[in-house]
Formats: C-alpha cells, sequence, structure tokens
C-alpha cells in the first residue's frame, strides 16, 4: 500500500463523510468483484485472464481504501491543526 505523506493529506479538501462514502462505495465493488470470481474459479484454465483482471481490480481497490483510511487516521489523530474539527468513526 502506497503512504501518503503529510503534506499530501493536508492538501486534500475531500470532506470526511464523502471519504467514509467512498470508501463504503469501493468495498461494495470489491464484494461484487469477489462474487464474479467465485464461478470463474470453477474453471480457472478456461478464465485465467477473467480472474487475473477482477483479482487486479480487487487489489486497487483495496489500496485506494488504504489511502482514504490514512487521511481519516490523520484527521482522528487531531494532526489537522488548521482550525477544523471532525468527529471520525473508521468503522472496521
Amino acid at each position: 500500500m502506497k503512504t501518503l505523506t503529510e503534506e499530501t493529506i493536508r492538501s486534500i479538501i475531500i470532506p470526511t463523510p464523502t471519504i467514509m462514502q467512498d470508501i463504503a462505495d469501493t468495498q461494495r465493488e470489491i464484494d461484487s468483484y469477489e462474487s464474479e470470481l467465485t464461478p470463474l474459479r470453477n474453471n480457472p484454465t478456461e478464465n485465467k485472464l477473467a480472474i487475473y483482471l477482477r483479482e487486479g481490480k480487487i487489489l486497487k481497490r483495496k489500496e485506494f481504501i488504504g489511502m482514504l483510511e490514512q487521511i481519516l487516521t490523520y484527521r482522528n489523530n487531531g494532526k489537522e491543526t488548521e482550525g477544523k474539527q471532525e468527529v471520525i468513526r473508521v468503522i472496521a
């Protein structure tokens, strides 16, 4: 997973509720791709490419969620000092 720098995190102006919604939406996409993998894995030789593509999409979306969670963690730890007060709860 890519680690975001503090400078990068501070430059992100996306509201916390939007980030949380993006995490939820992306997790639903991951779940959808994972459910598509189940029948494809019944015949892995024939579905090799489709499996590979879905696994790649899942990996990229998990990385995206990881970056969003870094932003939430940064905000939750009170490192934002520019007068913004946000209450964050990260649901695992």
